[in-house]
């Protein structure tokens, strides 16, 4: 029997299934929905064939489910889907010369060997509004290229790009960064019904800032509806912070509380309609109220406890 796929109602979930043989297993790579199963079969006569076991994706591999009658999601203990200390910056006013070279009106915290920047429309000749990579030799000088993400709209987990970058060509003037907008600075997709009717996301964050009264502020999105708060960052240089989204117990999966009663942010929890049995897209966002601050997102990792 060649592959299949198909939708199946697993553990009171409706869930997508890869039916097929022994021979069409051997060769079957990792699934784009982390949430699918393999129901590896025994074909006996045309349209006839009998179950010899449901398979998982966990850690790689497809894993052999302990319970094959399917009581229970058959899901791993977590899932990461994201995971990276390569910085994403929103960057202060600057320059980006001809040759790409990028020169800051405030300098950063630390020499960023590695990192994604961002850039307002026509800083780079050409170039849109968004994340560009980049590489620092001091605190305030560095390298633009021309990989480039649209965050608002696309995955961006900040990564060294693979290859030799080419150099970006910079408009040779000053521009002004992004103000008073929540900008995204890292981007991920949830893929759906990965959560499951009872699971968590769990997103944890950590961020530097220039320390002085300024407004600036930190925030997180998931499908679009905000959870979490405003985290406030005035007066600090910076902060590891963990956020949890859960749903709470509906078979489609479209209710969902947010984690507005974790890590100290007071308050009543938040209640959204995010549909999780579709992919999402989960955002990290920066906001400054003067164009001379940034804010680094040092480092971020999103787990999936799914149930």
């Amino acid at each position: 029997m060649a592959r299949t796929l198909v939708n199946k109602e697993v553990g009171g979930q409706l869930l997508p299934v890869i039916q097929c043989d022994d021979f069409d297993f051997a060769g079957l790579g990792n699934p784009s929905n982390l949430s699918t199963l393999v129901q590896l079969i025994h074909t006996t006569a045309p349209g006839v064939f009998s179950t010899v076991g449901w398979y998982y994706w966990n850690n790689g591999v497809w894993t052999l489910m302990d319970n094959s009658a399917l009581v229970a999601p058959p899901y791993p203990s977590a899932v990461t889907l994201a995971q990276t200390a390569i910085p994403s910056i929103l960057v202060p006013n600057g320059t980006v010369a001809t040759n790409g070279a990028i020169t800051l009106g405030t300098a950063l915290p630390a020499i960023y060997a590695a990192a994604w920047i961002y850039l307002p429309a026509g800083a780079v000749v050409g170039g849109a509004a968004g994340l560009y990579y980049a590489t620092f030799s001091s605190t305030t000088v560095g390298q633009v290229y021309t990989n480039y993400v649209n965050p608002a709209s696309t995955q961006l987990i900040p990564a060294i790009p693979a290859g030799t970058p080419v150099a970006a060509v910079g408009s040779n003037s000053a521009y002004t960064t992004v103000v008073a907008t929540d900008t995204p600075l890292a981007t991920i997709d949830v893929p759906g019904l990965l959560m499951g009717a009872n699971g968590r996301i769990r997103v944890t964050r950590r961020e530097s800032t220039i320390n002085n009264a300024n407004g600036k502020t930190s925030k997180f999105s998931f499908g679009g509806s905000a959870f979490g708060g405003s985290l406030p960052l005035a007066s600090v240089a910076g902060y590891e912070v963990i956020r949890e989204i859960s749903n709470r117990g509906a078979a489609s999966q479209f209710s969902l509380a947010n984690g507005a009663l974790t890590s100290g942010v007071a308050g009543t929890p938040t209640y959204t309609t995010v549909n999780t049995a579709v992919d999402q897209l989960l955002q990290l966002t920066a906001n400054i109220a003067t164009a001379t601050d940034y804010v680094v997102l040092e480092a971020v990792a999103v787990e999936v406890l799914p149930n």
